[in-house]
Order: C-alpha cells, then sequence, then structure tokens
C-alpha cells in the first residue's frame, strides 16, 4: 500500500505545480523606411504589398483603390483586416501587381468534345484584338462559338463601361 501512497502523493504534487508559460513576442520584419512587406503568388501572378503607419491611404499598381475596384464590395473585402482590427485610416498600403503573362480560358460546356479548341479559339482572338490578358472561365450548356463571342464582347463592354 506505500506504492500506492506514494504515487498518490506525486500525482497531487504534479497536479498542484504551475505551469510557466512562455509568451514569444515576434517583431514584424520591416525596411528601411519602416514598412512591413509580404509577397502573394498565384500560378504566374504575384502581387507584392508593403504596409506602413500612415493616413489610410491605399494604392495598386499607382492607381488609387476607388478607381481600380470600382465595385464598393471589393473594397469592403479589401478593408476587413482593417475594420477588424479596429486600424481603419491608420496605415498607408503600396500594392503592385503582376498579372500572369498568359490568357487562361476554362471552358465548362456540353460541347467541349465537339467544339472546345475552336470556342477557346475564338474568345483567344477576341481577347487579342482587344489587347486583354485575363482568366476567362466559361459556364455553358451547348452554344456555337459566334453566340459565345456576343455573350463574351457584351460582357467585356459592361465591364469597360463599369470602370468608367
Amino acid at each position: 500500500m506505500a506504492g500506492l501512497e506514494d504515487l498518490k502523493k506525486e500525482m497531487a504534487a504534479t497536479v498542484a505545480a504551475p505551469v510557466a508559460e512562455t509568451v514569444v513576442v515576434r517583431e514584424p520584419k520591416k525596411d528601411k523606411f519602416g514598412r512591413a512587406y509580404a509577397t502573394g503568388r498565384r500560378k504566374d501572378a504575384s502581387a507584392r504589398v508593403w504596409i506602413k503607419m500612415g493616413s489610410g491611404k491605399m494604392t495598386i499598381n499607382g492607381v488609387s483603390v476607388e478607381k481600380y475596384f470600382t465595385r464598393p464590395v471589393l473594397r469592403m473585402i479589401i478593408n476587413q483586416p482593417f475594420e477588424v482590427t479596429n486600424r481603419v485610416g491608420q496605415f498607408d498600403v503600396v500594392v503592385t501587381v503582376t498579372p500572369a503573362d498568359q490568357t487562361q480560358i476554362i471552358l465548362h460546356t456540353a460541347l467541349r468534345a465537339q467544339f472546345g479548341e475552336a470556342m477557346k479559339q475564338t474568345v483567344g482572338e477576341l481577347l487579342d484584338a482587344q489587347q486583354l490578358t485575363a482568366l476567362v472561365e466559361l459556364h455553358d450548356r451547348g452554344a456555337l462559338d459566334w453566340i459565345i463571342r456576343a455573350r463574351l464582347e457584351t460582357a467585356l463592354a459592361r465591364a469597360q463601361e463599369a470602370d468608367r
């Protein structure tokens, strides 16, 4: 029985002993101008972000965020981290975005086996004619390539109109 009593005493001693917590405070890495820096990449595209204390000014490729993202929803998404941390208007953000070098066309259609390559070629020609590089994802249930061309032309015209 002495063995069981010794075990109980040891267990009580280990439970009662406080565990010392060590908190490691990580300092942000900053450049000589006081900016924190991060890079994000996906496929061939990349984005570089510099953030520093300031007045809340945001620029993307030298363009204000209001002109770069014309839709309020996109600006709301960008500002969410600042709103959640109660830091709206306290940081200046400079972003440089390098798009992917090539146009990507993703095609979802019932006619993919018969006309998929022709549809991709049609879309590519249309984008080349307008000197655009983009990721285009087509969802279709069997339209012919000239119908897809008309739909894409309409979508591009609406997007350009919204940017103005």
